[in-house]
């Protein structure tokens, strides 16, 4: 049991990471290793810090298959699941450090479980509810760097970019019924009839886990099945823009690239021509 990454160096072509998470056996999860903190100084400095596994997607946990349901399902099932192993950590007799003994003492071998990382689940939010997300960022200035600082619950983390993926897999799109004030899919093929939310997964609908995160290449007859995308917020040095976290948090528009307001703008705009009056 622990955590893989990808990596050209081993034989088998995983590397197994040198962290402890606790979680249940027979669990896949896509994370990303991070450092929490527990709170900015006066002069906006991260202070407290703490490595932590951040869960970004689930597809099994404790044994049950979670792959196929909606995404915001998935990650309910993430957030339960550390609730429940935090908790159980938190009132461990072993989740301290060793004791300090003398060196000659007989008990100077005695060992108690190293603590274990702590297991989050990453916040999701839709891109119709950036307007209110924005209030979780900070941008500070660290080490010569202009960074964007993201709060969820007791911790705050650095945010280097953002993970948007399709809620709907090809050739499903989301659409608003405005007679019945609830969501549904259309099948733009029109080989189906439309699916409100409560059938999704009966009928397929939706973007599993796997589709997530393996992307395909494109062949002469199919176009390539990219269900995520990934929103890069490093400060640019070089482009003469200097496109960043600053005005991506702050601009309405920037010639370096798309901001949180022209986003923002965008998905209500999208969000308008899907209503219709089913």
């Amino acid at each position: 049991m622990g955590i893989f990454i990808r990596s050209q160096n081993s034989m088998s072509g995983f590397e197994k990471l040198d962290i402890m998470p606790r979680i249940p056996r027979d669990t896949v999860l896509f994370v990303h290793k991070t450092t929490a903190y527990g709170r900015l100084s006066d002069h906006g400095k991260p202070e407290d810090p703490r490595w932590v596994i951040r869960i970004i997607d689930a597809a099994v946990i404790n044994g049950d298959d979670v792959s196929t349901l909606p995404y915001d399902e998935r990650m309910e099932a993430a957030a339960k699941m550390c609730a429940a192993v935090n908790f159980v950590h938190e009132r461990s007799p072993q989740n301290g450090t060793a004791p300090v003994v003398p060196p000659n003492s007989k008990k100077s071998k005695a060992r108690t479980m190293a603590p274990a990382n702590l297991v989050l689940a990453a916040k999701v939010f839709k891109l119709d509810e950036l307007g209110r997300e924005a209030e979780r960022f900070n941008v500070i200035r660290w080490k010569g760097e202009e960074l964007a600082v993201i709060e969820e619950g007791n911790y705050k983390y650095v945010c280097r970019g953002m993970r948007v993926i399709s809620l709907l897999a090809d050739p499903w799109v989301m659409c608003w019924s405005r007679s019945q004030k609830r969501q549904y899919a259309f099948d733009k093929s029109g080989r189906n009839m439309a699916v409100f939310s409560e059938q999704f997964v009966e009928k397929r609908c939706c973007s599993s886990f796997w589709r997530t995160i393996v992307s395909k290449k494109a062949t002469s007859t199919k176009q390539p099945e990219n269900y995520q995308w990934h929103w890069d917020w490093s400060q640019n040095f070089i482009d003469g823009y200097g496109y960043g976290p600053r005005p991506i948090l702050g601009d309405e528009e920037h010639q370096g690239g798309p901001t949180w307001r022209s986003i923002f703008r965008i998905a209500n705009q999208q969000k308008e021509k899907i209503c219709h009056s089913t």
